[in-house]
C-alpha cells in the first residue's frame, strides 16, 4: 500500500484557493499508479471531503488541522473539545477588541475554529497559555487555527493509518507550510512545491520547480519513477 498525503491551500490549490488542472491530473496520476491520495488540510471536514471528492481523491481525508478525519458523510471521528476551543477563541477576541476577526467557514466547522489577526501567533498563544487553556494555534497562511494540544495532521494521519488494513510501504507526503511538518515526522519521502516556506524545504527529499499543482504534478512523477 502506497499513500500519498497533500496539503490543499497553497499545494493543490494558488494564492487565491483555486485549484489547478495540474493538481487534477497529479490525483488521477497517483491513482493510476496505486497511490491512495489523502488530503490534509484546515479547512472545514465538509469542504475537504467535498474537494477530495470531486478532485477524484474519494479517499479518507485529515480536516481541521487534525482534529476530524473521515472518508464520509456519515463517517467521521472528531479529536476535540469543541467548547474549550470556543473558551479559547472567546478569550482571543476579548483580550484584543477589534483586532482578532473570526473566519467565516467556523459555521462549518466541527472541531476546530479559524481567525485572522496581524497581531504575532506567539503573542496570541501566550494568552492562551497564561490562561491555562491547553490549546495550540497552528497558522496555515491562510488563517490561524485554535486546536487541542497534542493534535495536528500528523496525528490525524496517525489515526487515518491505525484504521488502514497493512502497513503502508510508502508515505509521501508534500505540502507548502511550516503546519504541514507534522506530516513529515511519518513520511517515507517529503516533497514541498517550489513556494513553500524555507522550512519546508529545508526539511525536504523533493522540491518541484514549479508552483501549487505543477508542482504536486512533478512530485507525483518522481514518485512513480522511484516507488
Amino acid at each position: 500500500m502506497k499513500l500519498l498525503i497533500s496539503d490543499i491551500d497553497g499545494t493543490l490549490a494558488d494564492k487565491n484557493e483555486i485549484l489547478t488542472m495540474n493538481s487534477i491530473k497529479a490525483i488521477a496520476l497517483a491513482k493510476k499508479h496505486d497511490f491512495r491520495v489523502i488530503l490534509a488540510s484546515g479547512n472545514p471536514y465538509p469542504v475537504t471531503l467535498t474537494i477530495s471528492w470531486y478532485l477524484g481523491a474519494q479517499d479518507w481525508v485529515i480536516a481541521e488541522t487534525g482534529c476530524v478525519i473521515g472518508n464520509d458523510w456519515n463517517y467521521y471521528q472528531i479529536f476535540s473539545d469543541r467548547n474549550l476551543i470556543l473558551q479559547g477563541e472567546k478569550l482571543l477576541l476579548k483580550t484584543f477588541p477589534g483586532k482578532v476577526q473570526i473566519s467565516p467557514t467556523n459555521s462549518f466547522r466541527l472541531a476546530d475554529t479559524a481567525i485572522y489577526s496581524s497581531i504575532p501567533v506567539e503573542i496570541l498563544q501566550k494568552t492562551l497559555t497564561s490562561h491555562n487553556l491547553p490549546l495550540e494555534l497552528r497558522d496555515s497562511g491562510f488563517a490561524i487555527h485554535i486546536i487541542p494540544q497534542g493534535i495536528n495532521k500528523g496525528f490525524g494521519l496517525q489515526e487515518i493509518i491505525k484504521k488502514l488494513k497493512g502497513s503502508p510501504e510508502v508515505i509521501a507526503v508534500i505540502g507548502d507550510g511550516d503546519n504541514d511538518l507534522d506530516l513529515f515526522k511519518h513520511a517515507t519521502i517529503k516533497g514541498a512545491v517550489s513556494n513553500a516556506t524555507t522550512t519546508i524545504k529545508e526539511q525536504s527529499d523533493f522540491i518541484s520547480t514549479g508552483k501549487f499543482g505543477d508542482g504536486v504534478l512533478e512530485f507525483v512523477q518522481y514518485l512513480i519513477k522511484n516507488y
